[in-house]
């Protein structure tokens, strides 16, 4: 297998409701197997010419059926190397946002083949739950 090396850029937003509950998606993508049924916030690939904001409201409308308002950039870019079954090595570079819904209903039909259920949770819920390794410290930042 030839190895592959490539970046992305990655917008993630940490999307409350009403009540102060983040959203988080369920990742189902086994083409990464250490991320495999771990949750993470929604978002996705900034395509390119697209800005990073416009890219997050985007995905997470496409994903979550939630028209979104950002609020400000949270101040770290995380960054991590996931390896695929195909023997690529993908470097992410994380953005992520702390937003609010504005509009919308959470909608699970919505979800495609990388992430398998969407949830609304309180912080106490999140810190149970099997987490990819941005989004515990991505939490620290958030007001």
């Amino acid at each position: 297998m030839n190895n592959v090396q490539t970046q992305l850029v990655v917008v993630l937003g940490a999307v409350r409701d009403n009540s102060g509950r983040l959203l988080l998606a369920k990742r189902i993508d086994k083409s990464i197997p250490e991320a495999y049924g771990k949750w993470e916030f929604p978002g996705g690939k900034v395509d390119f010419g697209e800005q990073p904001e416009e890219a997050l409201l985007r995905e997470v409308y496409e994903e979550c059926g939630l028209a979104i308002e950002i609020k400000r950039l949270l101040p770290k870019v995380f960054t991590h190397v996931w390896e695929t079954t195909d023997g690529q090595s993908v470097q992410v570079f994380l953005l992520t946002y702390e937003c609010v819904v504005v509009d919308g209903d959470l909608n699970n039909l919505r979800v495609a083949d990388e992430i398998g259920e969407l949830r609304f949770m309180t912080v106490a819920d999140i810190d149970k739950e099997a987490l990819l390794p941005n989004v515990v410290e991505a939490i620290t930042y958030l007001s």
